[in-house]
């Protein structure tokens, strides 16, 4: 979306998460090994 202002942003990633019982994910893109997914964020 598009975001106004000037970065650096600052907020708080708020999620109470998920409980899963079976997890499948696509192939990793990222070279980074602890990135699954990027988060996707609102600012307000």
């Amino acid at each position: 979306g598009n975001v106004g202002g000037e970065p650096p942003f600052r907020g708080v990633l708020r999620h109470a998460g998920w409980r899963v019982t079976r997890a499948s994910f696509p192939a990793r893109r990222a070279r980074d090994p602890h990135l699954i997914a990027p988060a996707e964020v609102e600012i307000a």
